[in-house]
């Protein structure tokens, strides 16, 4: 049987929109094709042209106000059955749990697939299928509750059907931003936080990936020291242009378990085939009714099952009363993924971010020529896919009002950018990707930024001793971050103990430091927070850290040489609140308890 799909139309997002008031006004032409022409494009362009589509049928052009109608009309049908479809899918008692996963991908993928993102979104919501989260991850992906309790295991565990989306946005040098889908698909989650021992007394039919996956050995194994199920996903994973000749179908399984006492969890993921209906075996005999028994897993073509990983990260921090917190409501910052979305802000805006960064539009700074006219800016953030040139350096510098810029761009700043940079005296704030290519000549340009409280420089591979020694003329300097100082060596750290304001470090990558350099840390007494990760420091240069008695919070990243004997002197440290460590070897379990019972006050390890 082949998946319940109502006929969806998708609506191809087009990277510059129609004039919809031209595509309306045509809606009253005397050529019937014209008219037939203008609906068909209006239905393409979806939810964005409903205000002027509703603004037109209550106009006093009955032609007009007719066709409008009816538009809208079109309009809602092509994604008002999606939640109805799946529904169907759901309560349909004589088809497998993974037919119903497959299923419903299916119907998903080919209903959201290419669409406008904003008209998936409402239509949805009309549909009573709610939003559920938003996250950022390169993309941006969206998360919709289908169906509350789609599954309930004969273990009673409930797992909700969710919509999965990631959209981009698709950017005009002309017109505001839109978003198109770009992935549409469907996950089966469960979170039930209870033991492992509990599910396997009557978790899910044997006949599933699902009891596969509990069953195999070692999720057995690793589940005698992560007994807590936190979660658990069951996805359809067709592969996207290989249908017509896979005779598989294949899923996959993960499992997030925790110990009891909430150390971070493990994940395990496993994928296995079967045969799900498929079009026609390589010999070209068709199955009798397009499915194996039950849609059995024993039926596997193959299988791969995926190991137990397990990151070494443990936390230590202090039990302190919850003291309630006043919440400030920031402004939100206007994004700006082409010179487009420029155009309707007011010259009064105080915060920019332009946005081109991980994102599939050729962004290069054109249309942006008046970026100037903004003349109350305060905060730019310019992220883009192609390198920024001098040119545009020089454009931004022209917005003399600035106190925080953030530029990240490939193969930029250059050291005559930098030069162009200094003339900003009123920045407090300055984040850039640096490549190497910057020498110390640039960085010296820098130091003319005396008002700087925050600097972060990303990439610092061309940076020497003499660039630290620059950095430290920048006396106001609260918060220094250096990815990437393989160049520094026990002399510039000597040039960066003399930045006292100093409440938070980073360091990266750097393997010429030695115990001697780090001991400038010690001049540091206003560093409250410190992260250090890939460096050569061992336990006596982590020991140093146990003089600086206003650190706070501490976080150790993949240090080769400092293991438990570095963490002892750490218990001088009266104001500690957190202490993290990441891919550290050398520092253990049993050193952090030491360190727990060392302290004053009440510590929890996670």
């Amino acid at each position: 049987m082949r998946p319940l799909i109502v006929g969806f139309l998708l609506l191809l997002a087009a990277q510059q929109p129609p004039d919809i008031e031209a595509l309306i006004r045509k809606l009253g032409a005397s050529d019937i094709a014209e008219r037939e022409a203008a609906m068909k494009a209006l239905v393409e362009v979806g939810e964005a042209a409903r205000p002027f589509l509703e603004k037109a049928a209550g106009g006093p052009d009955a032609e007009i106000a007719s066709l409008a109608k009816a538009t809208l009309a079109r309009i809602e049908r092509h994604f008002k059955f999606l939640g109805a479809t799946l529904g169907r899918i759901w309560k349909d008692a004589t088809t497998s749990l993974h037919r119903k996963v497959r299923d419903s991908m299916i119907t998903v993928r080919e209903a959201c697939g290419g669409q406008d993102a904003e008209a998936v979104e409402k239509s949805l919501d009309r549909q009573g299928i709610p939003f559920r989260e938003e996250k950022y991850r390169g993309n941006l992906e969206l998360k919709f509750l289908a169906r509350p309790a789609a599954y309930v295991s004969p273990g009673g565990i409930q797992h909700d059907l969710l919509i999965l989306i990631e959209k981009v946005p698709l950017a005009s040098l002309t017109r505001p931003t839109f978003w198109k889908v770009t992935k549409a698909g469907v996950a089966l989650v469960a979170k039930p936080q209870v033991e492992f021992e509990t599910l396997l007394e009557k978790p899910f039919p044997e006949e599933t990936l699902l009891r596969r996956a509990f069953d195999h050995k070692s999720t057995r194994e690793q589940a005698l020291n992560f007994p807590v199920v936190q979660e658990i996903k069951l996805v359809y994973a067709l592969p996207e242009n290989d249908r017509a000749q896979r005779l598989s179908w294949a899923f996959h399984v993960e499992l997030n378990l925790a110990a009891r006492d909430k150390i971070r969890g493990v994940l395990h993921r496993c994928v296995a085939t079967t045969r799900l209906d498929p079009d026609e075996t390589p010999t070209g005999e068709k199955f009798a009714d397009g499915f194996v028994p039950n849609d059995a897993i024993t039926s596997l073509e193959g299988g791969q099952w995926g190991g137990w990983g397990r990151a070494a990260f443990w936390s230590l921090e202090r039990v302190e009363e919850a003291s309630p917190e006043k919440v400030t409501q920031e402004p939100k910052t206007p994004v700006a993924y082409g010179a487009g979305d420029l155009k309707g802000l007011p010259e009064s805006t105080e915060s920019l971010m332009i946005q081109g960064e991980k994102f599939p539009v050729e962004f290069d700074g054109e249309g942006f020529e008046d970026l100037p006219r903004f003349k109350r800016l305060r905060s730019l953030v310019w992220h883009t896919r192609k390198r920024i040139t001098g040119d545009w350096v020089k454009l931004v510098c022209r917005i003399k009002t600035l106190e925080s810029l953030t530029l990240v761009a490939y193969g930029s700043p250059t050291d005559e950018d930098l030069g162009q940079i200094s003339t900003l005296a009123k920045l407090k704030v300055l984040c850039l990707a640096v490549p190497s290519a910057v020498t110390d000549a640039g960085f010296a340009h820098l130091a003319k930024l005396t008002h700087l409280t925050e600097l972060q420089l990303h990439g610092c591979g061309g940076m020497t001793d003499a660039s630290i020694a620059s950095l430290s003329e920048l006396k106001n300097l609260e918060k220094l971050e250096l990815w990437d100082v393989d160049g520094i060596t026990d002399e510039g750290m000597r040039s960066l103990s003399k930045l006292t304001a100093l409440k938070s470090l980073v360091m990266s990558q750097g393997k010429r430091i030695s115990v001697v350099g780090w001991s400038n840390l010690e001049k540091l007494q206003s560093l409250q927070t410190i992260h250090l990760r890939r460096l050569s420091m061992n336990d006596q240069g982590l020991a140093i850290l146990g003089r600086l008695a206003s650190l706070e919070s501490i976080q150790l990243t993949e240090l080769e040489n400092a293991g438990d004997a570095g963490l002892r002197p750490l218990k001088n440290l009266k104001n500690l609140k957190r202490l993290t460590f990441w891919m550290c070897p050398k520092i253990t379990l049993e050193g952090l308890k030491g360190l727990q019972s060392d302290l004053p006050g009440k510590y929890k390890i996670e």
